[in-house]
């Protein structure tokens, strides 16, 4: 957890940090058998994310860290708002992660950060729906610990990592105040 949260700060911030992320996804993996999804899977797990312009010159890390995971998902599904966003905007990193198996869809209605699970929900109701931003690098192990998590809490809303939100006086606190959930 403590290199989830490293690169999830640094990302941005750290030329370092994003060149060392840069040069392992995307040479070690551009190319690799390993890296992508398995449609044929009978566990019937979809990852989902959604973005924006101001992130695709680099959401692209969070992507390949997503189709580098042990367990392979069925599906990745990265949601646009087609008032933010055309496919003319994508950068050539996503447009190549397609071919391992990212799918892009536009959305028409904006719902933010909840693109990425209303749209799928509707779409993929009876699948296991994992969500994921599109800032921090992932563990290659993320999606199995989850998914074993789920097997064994199958009643459950499982979370790789969640914050405790802070609420006084009638109002919710600023975010940067809520605490990391044990």
């Amino acid at each position: 957890m403590f290199v989830l949260k490293y690169f999830q700060n640094k990302l941005a911030k750290n030329s370092m940090a994003k060149k060392w992320i840069e040069s392992k996804y995307k040479t070690q993996n551009k190319n690799s058998i390993k890296s992508g999804v398995d449609p044929s899977s009978k566990r019937n797990i979809i990852i989902s994310l959604t973005s924006h312009p101001k992130r695709f010159k680099q959401n692209y890390i969070a992507i390949e860290s997503l189709l580098s995971q042990s367990l392979k998902p069925n599906k990745i599904i990265l949601w646009l708002a087609e008032d933010e966003a055309s496919f003319d905007e994508v950068s050539e990193e996503l447009k190549r992660a397609q071919k391992r198996g990212l799918e892009i869809a536009f959305c028409r209605q904006s719902l933010r950060s909840y693109n990425k699970l209303i749209h799928t929900l509707k779409i993929y109701g009876d699948s296991i729906i994992v969500t994921a931003d599109d800032d921090i690098m992932y563990p290659d192990y993320w999606l199995k610990e989850l998914y074993e998590t789920y097997l064994e809490n199958s009643d459950c809303i499982i979370c790789y990592r969640g914050l405790e939100i802070k609420y006084s006086q009638n109002a919710f606190e600023k975010y940067f105040l809520w605490k990391d959930f044990k």
